[in-house]
């Protein structure tokens, strides 16, 4: 498994704020849906398997 210092990945991290998980959590989604990378370089699929990875661990959005 390679290492992802991506947008979602710092969204799972569970030291950050509730407001910054949130807006990391929403990037990688727009990430997601639109196909592009946001001030990052997360493919829309890496940033998919972490949203449901989040979910998952409770991360409430």
């Amino acid at each position: 498994m390679k290492k992802n210092n991506g947008i979602a990945h710092l969204a799972s991290q569970t030291t950050l704020p509730q407001q910054q998980k949130k807006r990391y959590a929403l990037q990688a989604i727009a990430t997601l849906l639109l196909g592009i990378t946001i001030s990052d370089n997360v493919i829309a699929l890496t940033a998919f398997d972490h949203i449901v990875l989040m979910f998952i661990q409770g991360v409430k959005l």
